[in-house]
């Protein structure tokens, strides 16, 4: 169901030269699958999905993510079709883009599980998610999912029984801002997607 399309919240995110649309919701059952209703509406080029929560997060092979309210970024990513004509090796590209931004903006060392989860101290901090469709050889949607933990205790891993994961509060002590993560993200992932380099 999308009816929560009618309750979103379109901004504009400007990353360097170029400004994308923004859909930040509230509450979404995934923002992977709001992000493919809008591809389906003739959304085939960047456009931002987020959500404040995701009641049926998943990660790969359809495993949940537990995402609740302004705990992390919930982030669909709606990709233009990658110069190189192919998708694989993107998941791995895109977790070592996130590896660098939380670098950057907490100084924390993490390491890629491949193909795509993102491990602080051993730790699984983030995932990412690829989904896409073609028709012969050209592509109907192509959409990155990121699911990364921001604000969450450890306290709360514990209660979900999730003692393997942690989040930028848990290593850091710091409550960061969603929007910058966000942004810091995109631009940095731009830049290496239409390099095509993987």
């Amino acid at each position: 169901m999308f009816d929560q399309l009618d309750d979103n919240v379109v901004r504009e995110l400007t990353i360097g030269h170029r400004t994308i649309p923004w859909h930040d919701l509230d509450v979404v059952s995934s923002t992977m699958d709001t992000a493919r209703h809008l591809a389906a509406a003739g959304q085939h080029s960047w456009a931002a999905v987020t959500a404040h929560c995701q009641e049926s997060g998943r990660g790969t092979h359809g495993r949940d993510w537990l995402s609740s309210r302004d705990s992390g970024l919930w982030l669909s990513l709606i990709l233009p079709p990658p110069i190189n004509e192919r998708v694989e090796g993107l998941s791995l590209v895109s977790a070592r883009v996130l590896v660098m931004v939380l670098d950057r903006l907490f100084s924390l060392s993490g390491v890629v599980k491949e193909p795509n989860d993102v491990l602080i101290g051993g730790r699984k901090i983030a995932g990412i998610l690829l989904e896409s469709e073609s028709t012969g050889n050209r592509f109907d949607y192509l959409i990155l999912g990121l699911g990364l933990n921001l604000t969450q205790d450890r306290s709360f891993f514990n209660e979900a029984e999730l003692p393997e994961a942690t989040s930028v509060f848990c290593e850091t002590g710091l409550l960061p801002e969603r929007d910058v993560v966000l942004r810091a993200f995109i631009s940095t992932f731009i830049d290496t997607y239409l390099k095509g380099a993987w």
